[in-house]
């Protein structure tokens, strides 16, 4: 990138210039006003202000030999667009829930299920009524629905009281009803935030001639940045659409500078040094200090204040020799790259009113208690699931899940880590360094035919933390020996799946100090073989025979083209690799389990601002922090943050690279045209994509070969037809599908602890309206005549999965934990059945998801592409072009 300014001269020159643009005359957004007279507001247009102002000088500090060029311009902007963001309507900050009915008995009509006109009465003593198609709960039916008897919360009513009212349907579940009230759960707030920016932009210069003659020179050059801005929140208290706190404030301080020398050795040879630094640094200070509950569903605009500082040193040197026929060139480019950061966007714990928590995986259909139909009111339509189970988890106040941040500072000598108080920044300082050598020649072969080839290199090193904060995956091989490479615990999973072999025989994922720094191994080895050769050529015919074709007089080129390029990768790689699980025991976010906590035991919010550590039945659910010395093991139970969804890194990866190719041949035509044939090729390999690497294992049975994926999948494409659990058994499954039936019977007798393994029990079967089972409603997909238990593998995880079309991971997590085949003869469900080789055969202990950057991408692009141009000749010009291309 090149930064081109004006520069001084032997006479001083200068100039003022300013740019303003009142208010004068605004009119307002056409989606504001709307909004606005909709609710009743006035018609006030946002704020419209731009002033831009400035100055510049110029001269000789030394005529004929030191100039010097200044310039500033200011930027005074205040402005307003239209924003739209989701909040609760007046009905549900009362008490009362809105939901469309479900089509019951398929007559494409839910008015004879919901005809409407249901009134119910908020907590302040107002009425909303259901129009039809829809039903409403109030705050009396949802206390006596509640298992724990409170109804909705007052904590988040309160909160939900804070925000203003809705003025815009185009949002949310919300619309207008025939007397234009709002009717729903969320609906949409437009406004026009206003935002002011006040910029200062600085470009100086200076050039000097250490020679009369101008053959060595030196310049400087030099840019900086002082920008603000903020903008003005409507989420909190007293802050709605006219003053109050930022939401947001940035500031950005940022400056760089380039030195350079260039010397005409000879006539011939020129070379040019250059140094540059650049160092962009932003601050966002934000508009909360402190850990909150949050509502899924609505924007609760809160954010917290982070910086970040990125210096990079650029040192470059380019030898350009003319010799001959050829014009050589090497040089060097040399990378020092540094990212310190401070951030409080990982130093609150949170938790989640979360549907998707529960036990159940939701409300609406699930025959739970807050359920409709399990207090005789009409069911939920299932396209209006989530915005029924969202705005009740949040009414009712209940904390399914809690996201416990622990954060510690290293001993690099000994291991020891001294944990970070809750809210207090973390910082970190990062280094990433790369260096570039070239050699290329540009050979003029004949005065029609130029040839160009040349080889870059390119050596890369992994970002570090230059203060020894940091740490990385590894695990014990057979032998031992620490391995710090998930790619390679990746294909031991897979090695291991195809031999039968669970995932509770894995070796465990552990974390040690890691980085050069405190002189352990880098998060991957330095890219040092990234070699990159470059060819093309131009030629012209001028080939007698072929002038017919080609035209007479250089009218024809052919131009061809090849290079090999390697990406810079690197520093973004550290983004999700050090949040969420990747920095475990330095950072660490441990959720509790999704699936555990229902209606009754899910703690309810006592404070927007403070995290329920127990659920009602006194159990932990803010998971404990970790020891504080390493090396360390993630955990592997449930009860101390096992299970994880976390990101991880594969040290196995390496440089992205691509090939660019591309052929062309441009043809002059009579009348001032050209056409221009073309292709153009793009071949890119070892890019980064994210895997799972801890996804379920796909174990085969080692007696029949049958695997996982297809055992399920051929219950699966049964249950799927709505065949109840009543016709499918070890014997019928072979002939419901002849195929895959027999071996998938093998599988599941195999696969799951027989039904007398406690002593002559049977599975639980459950019918497909559900019934209480352990303190819980359970479904399956037996018929109203069906039987009860089963001694039967195939039919018991039949009924388990069945449920569960489409989402089958949920009850294969049930089956793998031992919460999903319980034994008949005990209701308490003290005694389930788990997968022969035990609990976690399919799931890691340690982790539900561990996604990570692996080298396994490719993509390929082919394009031909046509170009016909007319210059401009008798006032007329056109360019035709076309491009048939294909990506994979």
């Amino acid at each position: 990138m090149a930064l081109v300014t004006t520069g001084g001269t032997n006479n001083f020159h200068g100039d003022l210039y300013e740019i303003n643009r009142s208010a004068l005359g605004e009119s307002n957004d056409f989606f504001v006003k709307s909004a606005q007279l909709a609710s009743g507001q006035p018609n006030h247009p946002p704020q419209l202000v731009h002033n831009v102002f400035g100055g510049s000088v110029g001269g000789p500090f030394m005529k004929d030999r030191f100039f010097f060029f200044f310039n500033y311009e200011g930027h005074r902007f205040a402005d307003a667009s239209s924003e739209l963001r989701t909040i609760p309507t007046k009905s549900l900050r009362d008490g009362a829930v809105f939901y469309s009915c479900a089509d019951t008995n398929s007559d494409k009509s839910n008015l004879d299920e919901c005809p409407g006109g249901r009134t119910v009465t908020g907590a302040s003593g107002a009425t909303y009524t259901a129009p039809p198609g829809f039903f409403v709960l109030g705050p009396s039916d949802l206390k006596t629905m509640d298992p724990v008897g409170m109804g909705p919360s007052a904590v988040t009513m309160t909160y939900f009281n804070s925000f203003p009212l809705p003025n815009d349907t185009t949002t949310g579940d919300a619309f207008r009803d025939a007397n234009g009230n709002i009717v729903g759960n969320y609906s949409g707030f437009r406004f026009a935030p206003a935002s002011h920016n006040r910029d200062n932009w600085y470009i100086a210069r200076l050039d000097y001639r250490l020679t009369s003659n101008g053959n060595h020179t030196l310049f400087w050059r030099g840019s900086a940045r002082d920008d603000t801005d903020d903008l003005i929140a409507p989420f909190l208290p007293a802050g709605f659409v006219q003053g109050g706190v930022p939401q947001l404030t940035r500031f950005s301080p940022t400056k760089g500078f380039a030195l350079g020398y260039t010397a005409v050795l000879r006539s011939n040879l020129v070379n040019n040094l250059r140094y540059g630094l650049t160092r962009q640094s932003s601050v966002i200070a934000g508009n909360s200090n402190q850990p909150w509950n949050f509502i899924r569903g609505i924007n609760q605009g809160v954010n917290y204040s982070n910086a970040f500082n990125f210096p990079v040193h650029n040192i470059v040197d380019d030898l350009s020799w003319a010799k001959g026929k050829h014009t050589l060139g090497f040089g060097t480019n040399i990378r020092l790259v540094h990212n310190g950061s401070i951030s409080q966007l990982s130093s609150f714990s949170s938790g989640t009113m979360n549907a998707s928590w529960l036990s159940t995986a939701g409300i609406a259909g699930t025959g739970t208690a807050f359920d409709p139909p399990s207090g005789g009111f009409p069911a939920v339509d299932s396209s209006f699931a989530n915005s029924y189970d969202f705005p009740v988890m949040g009414l009712i106040g209940m904390v399914s899940e809690v996201n416990a941040q622990y954060n510690f500072t290293l001993d690099t000598k000994t291991g020891a880590g001294t944990q970070i108080n809750q809210g207090l920044p973390v910082q970190h300082h990062y280094a990433l360094y790369e260096y570039e050598l070239y050699a290329q020649d540009s050979w003029k072969v004949k005065p029609n035919f130029t040839f160009n080839y040349g080889v870059r290199y390119l050596l890369m090193t992994p970002p570090w933390e230059t203060k020894g904060q940091e740490v990385a995956p590894y695990y014990l091989n057979s032998a031992g020996k620490k391995i710090f490479d998930l790619g390679t615990w990746f294909q031991g999973r897979g090695s291991s799946m195809q031999q039968g072999i669970p995932s509770n025989q894995d070796p465990l994922v552990s974390f040690d100090l890691a980085g050069r720094s405190s002189g352990r191994p880098d998060l991957w080895p330095n890219s040092s073989k990234n070699f990159a050769p470059r060819i093309s050529f131009a030629y012209t015919p001028r080939i007698n025979w072929l002038k017919p074709l080609f035209g007479e007089g250089d009218k024809t080129v052919i131009r061809a083209g090849f290079g090999m390029y390697y990406d810079h990768f690197g520093q973004g790689m550290l983004s999700s690799f050090t949040t969420s699980g990747g920095s475990f025991g330095l950072s660490s976010l441990l959720i509790n389990p999704a699936g555990i906590e229902d209606e009754s035991t899910s703690p309810r919010v006592t404070n927007m601002n403070v995290i329920p550590t127990t659920d009602n039945t006194g159990a932990a659910i803010f998971t404990p922090a970790p020891p504080a010395q390493f090396p360390q093991t993630f955990p592997s139970t449930l009860s101390t943050g096992g299970f994880c969804i976390c990101w991880g890194l594969d040290s196995s990866i390496k440089s992205p690279y691509s090939y660019a190719l591309d052929l062309s041949i441009q043809r002059e035509l009579p009348g001032n045209m050209s056409l221009e044939i073309g292709y153009v090729g793009h071949l890119a390999h070892r890019l980064l994509m994210q895997d799972d690497l801890a996804m379920p294992k796909d174990l085969v049975d080692t007696r029949n070969g049958m695997d996982y994926f297809t055992a399920i999948t051929t219950l699966a494409k049964i249950y799927r037809t709505g065949v109840p659990t009543d016709n499918v058994t070890s014997a019928t499954l072979p002939t419901l599908d002849p195929k895959n039936g027999a071996a998938a019977v093998q599988f599941w007798t195999d696969m799951i602890q027989p039904a007398n393994t406690f002593g002559g029990g049977a599975y639980a079967v459950f019918p497909a309206t559900g019934t209480t089972f352990a303190g819980n409603k359970v479904f399956g997909c037996v018929s109203s005549t069906g039987p009860s238990s089963t001694t039967d593998p195939v039919q018991a995880v039949y009924d388990l999965f069945c449920p569960f079309s489409q989402n089958e991971t949920t009850p294969l997590f049930f089956l793998d934990y031992g919460f999903g085949l319980f034994d008949v003869n005990d209701p308490t469900g003290n005694t389930t059945y788990t997968p022969t080789s035990g609990v976690n055969s399919f799931f890691s202990p340690q982790y539900s998801s561990l996604y990570a950057w692996r080298s396994m991408g490719f993509s390929h692009y082919h394009a031909g592409q046509i170009t016909l141009r007319k210059r401009m000749s008798h006032g007329v010009r056109f360019d035709f072009n076309y491009t048939f291309s294909r990506s994979i």
